[in-house]
């Protein structure tokens, strides 16, 4: 009579033993595939942008502004360019299948566009976030409003906008050149109305700064065009992924990404390339005005002809300077 023998407790524990193993041996490998979809599919909002960025300026014959400063909510009544109070990734909408957002408050006034224009806050596009950082969501809104003592506020937020609870983001900021300069959050109303009261600049340290500081290609209310890229489409940077401190991605906290995207000009949507680009994971020195991300290699960079590219974060700081200007 045939004996059957069992399986004993320590063959079962090699058996678990090895599968742990070869476990431990294939997620780096599916992570790795992971993290290379999800570097494509940044990549590929980087290129729609920059086809947004093309295709608009065909259409207005200029680059967009980046509006009129961080207190003003972008408005669809108002157009585009120097009209425009809200930022460069609004004025693309109508360039990259964003007319429904870009039309939130159309046509509307008084309490009922003030609480449109806070809905439009709250609003998000996929395309404007990298999938290795964070969910395409809205986030806390943490900041406190607008203040101006030449604004009477009343139950408003910003000047032209209630205030949201979460407000919509974006992880790529345009390009403003090789000399970083800092404002604020734009005139009030009747001082804007009248066109007073923008491109009050300053360089770090305090120093005033003009527009013939900006050796970029955006920049507040003040739109640029394709001739004065002398430099060439293909060699200057249009936009790019910008650097958030890991700890930052879902606080709302962080001074570079503490509004929505689609308020006019702020850090959260501007960078510059005096400074060197730099991974999400590293120290915060201040405020990150630099561009970076959260990908192992480098930072994914449109340039002036809508083409991608991954730019190295051991690039010679020279280099990056120059492709940040348009006529160096």
């Amino acid at each position: 009579m045939k004996r059957c023998r069992g399986i004993t407790l320590l063959e079962i524990l090699i058996v678990i033993s090895i599968i742990g193993i070869l476990l431990q041996l294939l997620l780096p490998a599916v992570e790795s595939s992971r993290e290379r979809a999800r570097q494509t599919v940044c990549q590929n909002n980087l290129r729609q942008i920059g086809l947004a960025m093309t295709n608009h300026e065909a259409a207005q014959h200029s680059l967009p502004t980046d509006g009129w400063g961080w207190g003003w909510m972008a408005d669809p009544d108002r157009g585009s360019g120097m009209n425009q109070p809200g930022s460069w990734v609004y004025q693309l909408l109508p360039y990259m299948e964003g007319n429904a957002i870009h039309e939130i408050g159309r046509g509307l006034t008084g309490d009922a566009k003030y609480d449109a224009l806070a809905s439009l806050a709250e609003t998000v596009e996929p395309t404007l976030y990298c999938p290795s950082r964070r969910l395409a969501r809205s986030y806390p809104n943490r900041y406190g409003p607008v203040k101006n003592p030449d604004f009477v506020r009343g139950n408003l937020f910003w000047y032209n906008a209630k205030k949201a609870n979460e407000l919509a983001k974006c992880d790529y900021a345009a390009n403003i050149g090789d000399t970083w300069v800092w404002w604020g959050a734009g005139p009030a109303p009747i001082k804007a109305e009248k066109g007073e009261g923008f491109l009050n600049f300053h360089k770090i340290g305090g120093a005033p700064a003009t527009i013939e500081d900006i050796t970029g290609v955006v920049v507040q209310r003040h739109p640029f065009y394709m001739r004065q890229i002398v430099d060439g489409r293909s060699k200057t940077y249009f936009a790019g992924e910008k650097t958030l401190a890991e700890s930052q991605y879902k606080t709302g906290r962080a001074l570079n990404d503490d509004q929505s995207c689609w308020n006019g000009d702020d850090w959260d949507m501007m960078c510059s390339t005096q400074f060197a680009p730099r991974r999400d994971s590293e120290p915060s020195k201040g405020i990150n005005t630099s561009f970076g991300g959260p990908h192992m290699d480098g930072v994914y960079m449109v340039y002036c002809d809508s083409s991608v590219h991954l730019v190295s974060y051991e690039v010679d700081p020279k280099i990056h300077r120059q492709s940040g200007t348009r006529q160096d």
